[in-house]
């Protein structure tokens, strides 16, 4: 099942096609809920996340024993943990699941999941996680996983940062960034990522 419209995005372009794929299409997120014995969640941001818990109609209405509710927004470890406590205190079962990747990565399913919680849904999810990417791994409680993306996203930030720095250098100096980036294919900086962005 899916939802119609979440936090004032119309998505019935995108939900007329999984219906038509023979979904079946909610009106509320507490309809969702009601239908399936474990939710997904991906939207736009932290706070459209606890209004689709906490809203009127929301998720908590309905989660009850049993129900799992996965978390793949991408949000702080303080909203998660949030959620998670709301849910938990209903009975239901919650799991927090970061994506790495591109939405190239997304469209050749080869996203890597970062997942925390309940570690039994994280088991129940697997077959889902590997049909939207290479890898998943369990990182213990919630907000770890938010924790890690971070990490992830940092790293990713300052790699960025150093390789616009030495473009920028070489063209500063008279040099081809051209051949920077085909001297960093010969050297153990030889990671597509970077010279992708490199050819930029």
């Amino acid at each position: 099942m899916l939802l119609k419209d979440v936090g004032g995005h119309n998505g019935c372009g995108e939900c007329r096609d999984f219906v038509n794929a023979g979904a079946t299409q909610g009106q509320t997120p507490s309809d969702v809920i009601f239908a399936a014995d474990v939710t997904f969640s991906c939207i736009t941001n932290p706070d459209a996340a606890k209004e689709l818990v906490f809203g009127n109609c929301g998720v908590l209405a309905e989660i009850k024993n049993s129900k799992g509710y996965v978390e793949m927004t991408g949000i702080d470890a303080e909203t998660s943990r949030c959620i998670g406590e709301a849910i938990v205190s209903r009975g239901g079962r919650y799991l927090e699941a970061q994506i790495q990747g591109s939405k190239l990565q997304a469209e050749l399913g080869t996203l890597v999941i970062l997942a925390a919680g309940d570690h039994a849904l994280y088991n129940d999810c697997q077959s889902c996680f590997t049909a939207m990417g290479k890898s998943s791994f369990f990182i213990g409680d919630v907000g770890n996983a938010s924790m890690m993306n971070l990490i992830i996203q940092l790293i990713s930030g300052v790699t960025i940062a150093g390789l616009a720095e030495g473009m920028a250098l070489a063209d500063r100096v008279g040099l081809s960034q051209n051949d920077v980036v085909e001297i960093l294919e010969l050297t153990q900086l030889n990671c597509p990522w970077i010279l992708e962005k490199g050819k930029c």
